[in-house]
């Protein structure tokens, strides 16, 4: 809340939306309540209508506790195909694919260093617009129709080395 709040005092174009029944959710209304025209608070949404949520934002965040085992969450497919330039926490891949150019990294539970990196793309459009089209690069491979015909195709090498009968499958699959 605090990373939030700091924008909002130093940066009159900064607007916020935030979605979800966390363990943050009163914070944030209460928040949205404060600034009405600044911050919105929409508990669940439905997946019908995310796009449209999604369509008012620039930035989409990443964010998880210190010491998460979330590597890749689904966000960040969300953002790549919605082309929102991300800040986040997360580690693992999806750490990979964020300072590939989508957007900066900040530590959990640092606040200044959170409003920091969204103070970033505030202050620079261009900065903000090629990690946009970075995402928006991103997310013809995260496509799910490409990552399924890449899953089905995995599980039939997958099938076909099982199904071989010698006495060492890893030459078979080694080809």
């Amino acid at each position: 809340i605090q990373a939030i709040e700091l924008p909002l005092k130093s940066d009159e174009r900064a607007r916020f939306i935030f979605a979800g029944g966390g363990p943050f959710k009163y914070d944030f209304s209460a928040l949205a309540e404060k600034a009405p025209d600044r911050v919105a608070f929409i508990e669940s949404v439905a997946a019908s209508e995310l796009q449209g949520w999604y369509a008012l934002s620039d930035i989409g965040l990443c964010g998880y506790a210190g010491g998460s085992a979330v590597s890749m969450p689904i966000k960040v497919f969300d953002h790549f195909a919605t082309e929102l330039a991300m800040v986040g926490s997360v580690g693992g891949e999806a750490r990979q694919l964020i300072t590939s150019g989508c957007g900066p990294l900040y530590q959990a539970g640092n606040p200044e260093r959170l409003a920091a990196v969204i103070g970033q793309f505030s202050r620079s459009r261009a900065s903000l617009e090629a990690a946009k089209a970075l995402s928006k690069s991103l997310s013809k491979d995260s496509d799910s129709h490409i990552q399924y015909d890449l899953f089905v195709e995995f599980a039939e090498n997958v099938e076909s080395c099982l199904l071989y009968t010698s006495p060492s499958p890893r030459d078979y699959c080694a080809h």
